[in-house]
C-alpha cells in the first residue's frame, strides 16, 4: 500500500522549505567560508589571532558569526514565503518552530564551511570547492525530489547530510501539519553535527600569520 505524504501539494510549495534551505546554504557560505579565507588573505585575522581568547572561543565565534547571517537569509525568505505561497501553516507554533530549525541549521552549515576551510588561504579554493559541496549537501538533502526515492548509496548520503533534517523538520511543521514536537530528532541531530564539526575545527585550527 502507498502512503501520500504529501496529498494534494503542488510541486512549487512542496520546494518552499528547500528554497529557505537555499538561502542558508549560500548566506553560510559567504559569511563562513570565504569570510573566513577574506580575513586571512586581507590579515583582519591577525587582530583577533594576538587577543588572550581561546581557540574555542575563536572557533565558536566564527561559526556563530556565520550561522547568525544565514539564519536571517532564511528567515527572510521564510516570510516571503509565508505572505506569497499558499503554504499550510498550523499556526505560531509552526512558525516558532521553523526559525528555530533556521537556526539550528545554519549552525551545522556553517560549521561544516568552516571545518573545510579552517586552513586554506585563498579564496579559490573555495570556489574550487563549492560545486562538490553543492552536489554533496543540497541535492541529496531531498529539496528537489523525497528521499524516499532516492537509490540506496544516495540514500545514505543524505542519512548524514545535515540539510536533510533541516528540510524534513520544516516540511513536518509547515507542510503536514506535525506539531514541534516532531522536530526534535532533527534538531538533535543538527545540534550534534554542529558540535562535531566544531570539535574537529578546534582541533584543525591553528594561531599563526
Amino acid at each position: 500500500m502507498r502512503l501520500e505524504a504529501y496529498p494534494y501539494l503542488d510541486y512549487l510549495t512542496y520546494l518552499a522549505p528547500a528554497v529557505v534551505c537555499l538561502a542558508i546554504f549560500m548566506g553560510s557560505m559567504v559569511s563562513g567560508g570565504l569570510q573566513v579565507i577574506e580575513d586571512r588573505m586581507y590579515g583582519y585575522h591577525e587582530g583577533y589571532l594576538v587577543t588572550p581568547i581561546s581557540t574555542g572561543t575563536l572557533v565558536a565565534g566564527h561559526i556563530l558569526a556565520g550561522s547568525l547571517v544565514a539564519a536571517f537569509a532564511g528567515d527572510v525568505v521564510l516570510v516571503a514565503i509565508l505572505v506569497i505561497a499558499p503554504v499550510p501553516v498550523a499556526g505560531a507554533s509552526a512558525v516558532l518552530a521553523s526559525l528555530l530549525t533556521i537556526f539550528l541549521t545554519s549552525l551545522a552549515i556553517a560549521s561544516i564551511w568552516f571545518l573545510l576551510f579552517a586552513r586554506a588561504r585563498r579564496a579559490s579554493v573555495l570556489r574550487g570547492m563549492f560545486g562538490i559541496i553543492n552536489a554533496l549537501l543540497f541535492f541529496p538533502s531531498g529539496a528537489l525530489y523525497p528521499v524516499e526515492s532516492y537509490p540506496p548509496w544516495l540514500r545514505a548520503i543524505s542519512d548524514v547530510d545535515p540539510l536533510t533534517y533541516g528540510l524534513r523538520a520544516l516540511r513536518d511543521v509547515l507542510l503536514r501539519g506535525a506539531p514541534p514536537s516532531s522536530c526534535y530528532a532533527p534538531w538533535l541531530f543538527l545540534l550534534t553535527f554542529t558540535l562535531v564539526c566544531g570539535i574537529l575545527t578546534r582541533v584543525l585550527f591553528r594561531r599563526e600569520i
